[in-house]
């Protein structure tokens, strides 16, 4: 199971090293910028002219806490509201974890419980301690134990950029690895043109 989540969320299932299910904001996974278009945002666009696009770039974790602003500062805003005791962010971001967590739980269940790793990428997961801890905690009726220090001690502004954030204990390993799409364009498009 890996949990992609960023500004957009995509949360796949693979099996076998096949990719087996996604879901994605498109799809009703929430992110911190872009989320689920709701009939809110279709009135706006058939009343205000707003594109779908505008309204989809507005629809995540930012929406429900009511933040505006330049995309490559909301997540920051919005970790600093909840942080301050700001009761709309933390609705935001409780809201961000149950939707990760039913993804998970609903692959978890696809796979009879015999998950063999969950992996953590991408911006939010990567660098956010806080929101890793929120996630796991949740699950720990699946038998998954964090290891707190070592969460704590991952990110990609930190020492250590990946690794495993869980005990010996726990039923299953879950990893922090960076994301790197640079290199697999690069990897891909090398492979296309020499082939």
């Amino acid at each position: 199971i890996v949990a992609d989540i960023s500004s957009n969320s995509v949360d796949i299932l693979i099996e076998d090293a096949k990719i087996k299910g996604a879901i994605d904001a498109c799809l009703g996974a929430m992110g911190i910028v872009q989320g689920p278009l709701d009939l809110e945002m279709l009135r706006d666009i058939d009343e205000n002219g707003t594109s779908a696009n505008g309204c989809f770039s507005h629809a995540g974790a930012i929406k429900i806490a009511g933040i505006d602003g330049k995309v490559a500062n909301l997540k920051d805003e919005l970790l600093k509201n909840y942080r301050e005791g700001d009761e709309k962010a933390k609705l935001a971001l409780d809201m961000y974890v149950d939707i990760i967590n039913r993804f998970i739980a609903e692959y978890y269940v696809e796979l009879d419980g015999k998950v063999d790793a969950m992996v953590m990428t991408a911006g939010v997961l990567e660098n956010g301690s806080e929101t890793r801890e929120a996630i796991l905690t949740k699950l720990e009726c699946l038998g998954i134990v964090l290891d707190k220090e070592m969460n704590d001690k991952i990110a990609g502004f930190k020492e250590i950029h990946e690794g495993c954030i869980t005990t010996k204990e726990s039923k299953v390993p879950v990893y922090v690895i960076p994301t790197n799409e640079e290199i697999m364009i690069i990897r891909d498009t090398y492979k296309i043109v020499c082939e």
